[in-house]
C-alpha cells in the first residue's frame, strides 16, 4: 500500500529488488532534482532515509525539521508518502530563491558555490573601477539575506548590513534580496566617489576634513581682502543619494565678510552657477577651483583710479614683478 502511494506520485527506483528500499526522485524545479534513499521495511517503524547533503544544508537536520518524522509514532504512523509531500513543501521555497538568483545576476555578476544552492558571490564593480566581492546566502528567504562583507568595506560605509533602510523596512514574501544588494552597491559607489573627490581636492587644498557620519565635509582657502587676509571656512553638506542630488555648501564664517559684500556677492553666484548645471559627473573640486579663482581675482591688488589689476599701458599686473 505505501508503496502504491508513491507509485502515484514519484519517480523511484528499487535497490536491490526490495520493494521497500528505494531511491525516490524529488523533483524541485527545472534543474533541482534530489534523490532520496528511504527503507521501509520495517514499517510501521520510523524509516530509515539518507538525504543528501544539499538538503540537509537547506532545511538543517531532517530528522528534526519534518513533523512526520520527529514525531513519528509507531503505534499510528503516519504514511511514507507524507514524509515525502512535507520535505517537498519545504524545500519548494528553493525555486523562490532561484528566481531571486535570477534577478541578482541580471544586474550583478555572481559566482555560485558549490557547496551551497543558495550562496553566491556578487562582484562590485565601483567608482574607479575598484572590484569588492561579497558573500550572500539567500538561505533565510523570504527573511532578509545573510551578507558577508570584508573589513575594509565596513570602513568605507561606515554602517552595518543591519542598519541598511531595506533591512529595516524588510517585508516577508514582498522585499526581496537584491534589494538589499543595490543598497550596498550604491553605498560603496558613494564612498568611493566621495574618497575619490577627497584625493582630488588634497591636490591643491591642506585643510579638509571629513565626517562620514553627518556626509559633511570641511574645507579652508585663504584669501586676502585688500590688505586684510582672511581664511574662508567652507562646508559641504553631502544628500544622502550624492553625486544624484546637490550638495549645499556654506560659507561658515561669512559673517567676517560683512565689510566685503562683492564677494560674497561672487561667491553665491559661484555656488548658483555651478549647481544649475549640476550633474552626477560634476566634482567639488570644479566648484572650489572656481571659488579659488573668484578669491584670486578679489585679492589681488587694483590701481585706485581705474580699479583695473592690469597696466593698460604695459599689460603686466599692478602687484606683479616690475611694479610701476
Amino acid at each position: 500500500t505505501e508503496l502504491a502511494l508513491l507509485q502515484q506520485e514519484y519517480a523511484y527506483d528499487q535497490k536491490a529488488g526490495n520493494s521497500a528500499n528505494l531511491v525516490v526522485y524529488l523533483t524541485i524545479t527545472l534543474t533541482r532534482t534530489f534523490m532520496i534513499n528511504i527503507d521501509f521495511s520495517n514499517y510501521p517503524e520510523k524509516p530509515t532515509i539518507s538525504f543528501p547533503d544539499e538538503v540537509s544544508r537547506l532545511i538543517g537536520n531532517p530528522y528534526d525539521s519534518l513533523e512526520s518524522l520527529k514525531n513519528w509514532n509507531s503505534k499510528n504512523p503516519p504514511h511514507i508518502i507524507d514524509i515525502f509531500h512535507e520535505l517537498e513543501k519545504k524545500l519548494f521555497t528553493l525555486k523562490d530563491i532561484e528566481a531571486q538568483l535570477r534577478k541578482i545576476s541580471q544586474e550583478f555578476q555572481i559566482d555560485s558555490d558549490s557547496r551551497s544552492l543558495t550562496m553566491i558571490k556578487v562582484h562590485l564593480l565601483t567608482y574607479g573601477f575598484d572590484e569588492y566581492v561579497i558573500d550572500v546566502d539567500l538561505e533565510p528567504y523570504p527573511n532578509p539575506p545573510k551578507i558577508n562583507i570584508s573589513s575594509e568595506l565596513k570602513d568605507m560605509i561606515d554602517i552595518t548590513i543591519e542598519e541598511f533602510n531595506c533591512i529595516q523596512t524588510w517585508m516577508n514574501n514582498q522585499s526581496e534580496p537584491i534589494e538589499v544588494i543595490r543598497e550596498l552597491s550604491w553605498l560603496v559607489d558613494k564612498y568611493s566617489r566621495i574618497n575619490f573627490e577627497l584625493e582630488l581636492l588634497k591636490i591643491n587644498y591642506q585643510n579638509i576634513s571629513y565626517d562620514s557620519t553627518a556626509d559633511t565635509l570641511r574645507l579652508d582657502m585663504k584669501g586676502k581682502m585688500k590688505t586684510e587676509d582672511i581664511t574662508f571656512e567652507f562646508k559641504i553638506q553631502l544628500p544622502r543619494d550624492y553625486p544624484m542630488s546637490i550638495p549645499k555648501i556654506t560659507v561658515i564664517n561669512e559673517f567676517e565678510l560683512e565689510t566685503h559684500e562683492k564677494i560674497r556677492e561672487d561667491l553665491h553666484h559661484s555656488f548658483e552657477d555651478f549647481f544649475d548645471e549640476w550633474t552626477p559627473y560634476n566634482y567639488l573640486v570644479d566648484l572650489f577651483n572656481l571659488i579659488s579663482k573668484k578669491i584670486f581675482e578679489v585679492s589681488v591688488i587694483a590701481c585706485v583710479i581705474c580699479h583695473d589689476i592690469e597696466c593698460p599701458t604695459c599689460s603686466l599686473k599692478i602687484a606683479g614683478e616690475g611694479d610701476t
